[in-house]
């Protein structure tokens, strides 16, 4: 795509998303993730501090379960809803040995877990009974990736907007699949950001 082309798309972009809110959407959405961390980082070490410590706890799944399980479940858990909280398994990741290239994996296993749903999404919405369902339980998120598109699909894997639910829908509404994967990749800033900073509160 020629550059003139890009930066005119961009443009476009730009003056949709500041007309339509989206800026306004993505500020509150960052403004939760920067709060989230903040609690996440206090509480941690609260508790690792002053109750147990929380390598403890990465120990106890290493010898309760072994690898491949804890990744089939997490895998699992990424599909359409999302139930577990990733810093769970990155604590897990922490105790092993390479806890970096674990986290890496983890992330990987979520975009395919995103991208799982995407295709069930796809699936899903030719049946008239879930389409009803899907319409009325998820119709605030149907209303953004409607409006938003691309940036709902970015900040969900970012922040604390459900990513797999988000997956979901924009499978349902067809959003471009090449295009969903690019903005999945946003899920490594996610999940590097906790390994930081669970790695260094603990």
């Amino acid at each position: 795509m020629p550059l003139k082309q890009i930066i005119k798309r961009g443009h476009v972009y730009h003056v949709y998303y500041r007309k339509s809110g989206g800026y306004k959407f993505a500020g509150k959405n960052f403004l939760k993730l920067a709060i989230g961390l903040g609690v996440l980082a206090t509480v941690l070490w609260s508790i690792n501090t002053y109750l147990i410590d929380l390598s403890e706890f990465g120990v106890f799944l290493i010898d309760t379960f072994n690898a491949p399980t804890l990744l089939i479940i997490f895998y699992l858990a990424e599909i359409g809803t999302g139930l577990i909280p990733p810093y769970i398994y990155i604590l897990w990741a922490g105790e092993l040995q390479h806890p970096y290239l674990m986290v890496t994996l983890l992330t990987l296993l979520s975009i395919c877990g995103g991208s799982t749903s995407y295709l069930i999404g796809t699936r899903l919405y030719h049946l008239p009974k879930v389409r009803k369902w899907v319409d009325i339980k998820f119709k605030v998120q149907f209303d953004y990736i409607k409006k938003f598109g691309g940036l709902l699909i970015f900040i969900s894997a970012i922040s604390p907007l459900p990513y797999p639910t988000v997956s979901l829908i924009a499978g349902i509404v067809r959003f471009p699949f090449p295009t969903f994967l690019i903005l999945s990749i946003a899920r490594f800033i996610k999940f590097f950001g906790y390994a930081l900073l669970l790695y260094n509160v603990i």
